[in-house]
């Protein structure tokens, strides 16, 4: 019978402060999701490698232009038994009961759950959606540097974070950065040129200034002078050694350097700087694969101390190395705790 307690935290507004869906318009129009793409599309996947699967069996899974619905799921159906017990393995069967009327996956029980996923994918209903049945106040979502058309989503639900991750990383060279900023990479100073106009274009739509790049290189950061940090962008740009490293000395400096930049401009727009600690819940993919040393919370240390001004929010619990989080948040007054 449900409870006062269990009745108030089930219609308690929350905010979302961590995803990449791109508005509403990614879900219920052309490319919209089918139910099982719906239902698998992130963290659960990888649980299902990890009970078993095999990556090619989850990439047809997650395959919305394969009709078969049925074969998809008996492909995963032997580690989905075992998945379904984790945290993302429950968070999938609590929308499949709640959202799709399904008890128990399985190939006899999906085809009626795209029915009902099709009969919500209308104008409108993702938001109502995440509104009237997630309880959402609203959603952060992080596009990277993709300039969304904020006419096509509901902008004032859907807000934006901005990304500094390829900056970050020491990833200059992205023809993604010219694109979005309209400033050719030469020199320091054409760098800082597209930071700026980056910030100047977006900052004002967007929420917060996020960056990921504890994905591909150590969270450890170090102040850089201009003068090295010129002399990593001649490296990177030419080609030199480690410039397709994000772990080489140039593309650190360069990342720290950046980092320090990112921040101040996000201070001179009053935005706050999330950064992602711990581990990335996804296996499987290239690219995904983290060295758990480089993950520390700690490592941000000298950089929170360095900016003691800035707004600094740290997603999620940095795992394994929780408690430093704890420590960061309990020392610092500028750090703030995301568990996301």
């Amino acid at each position: 019978m449900p409870s006062e307690i269990a009745d108030h935290i089930a219609n308690v507004s929350v905010i979302d402060t961590h995803t990449h869906q791109p508005g509403d318009y990614a879900w219920e129009g052309p490319n919209a999701p089918d139910i099982l793409s719906d239902l698998f599309g992130w963290y659960s996947s990888s649980d299902l490698i990890i009970a078993g699967a095999s990556p090619d069996a989850v990439a047809r899974l997650q395959d919305s232009s394969n009709e078969d619905l049925e074969g998809r799921f008996a492909d995963v159906a032997t580690a989905w038994s075992m998945a379904q017990f984790t945290g993302y393995g429950e968070a999938v069967r609590i929308a499949a009961r709640d959202l799709y009327e399904i008890e128990v996956l399985s190939e006899a029980t999906i085809r009626a759950g795209q029915k009902r996923l099709q009969a919500l994918q209308r104008q409108g209903g993702c938001v109502a959606l995440l509104r009237d049945r997630a309880k959402l106040d609203h959603v952060q979502t992080d596009l990277g540097l993709n300039v969304i058309d904020l006419s096509r989503t509901s902008a004032a639900f859907f807000l934006r974070d901005l990304s500094l991750v390829r900056f970050t990383s020491g990833t200059i060279d992205d023809p993604v950065i010219e694109a979005a900023t309209g400033v050719t990479v030469r020199n320091l100073g054409t760098l800082e040129q597209s930071m700026e106009a980056l910030f100047a274009q977006c900052a004002p739509l967007s929420i917060a200034v996020k960056s990921q790049h504890a994905y591909v290189r150590t969270l450890a950061w170090h102040k850089r002078t201009d003068a090295d940090a010129e002399r990593a962008v001649q490296a990177v740009i030419g080609g030199g050694p480690g410039s397709d490293d994000p772990q080489s000395e140039a593309r650190l400096c360069l990342g720290d350097w950046c980092l320090a930049r990112g921040v101040e401009l996000a201070s001179a727009y009053q935005l706050p700087i999330k950064l992602h600690t711990g581990y990335l819940a996804e296996t499987g993919r290239l690219g995904t694969a983290m060295q758990v040393d480089r993950l520390r919370a700690g490592h941000l240390a000298p950089l929170l101390m360095e900016y003691p001004n800035a707004r600094f929010v740290l997603l999620h619990i940095a795992y394994p190395y929780s408690d430093e989080l704890i420590a960061l948040a309990k020392h610092f007054g500028n750090v703030y705790v995301d568990l996301c």
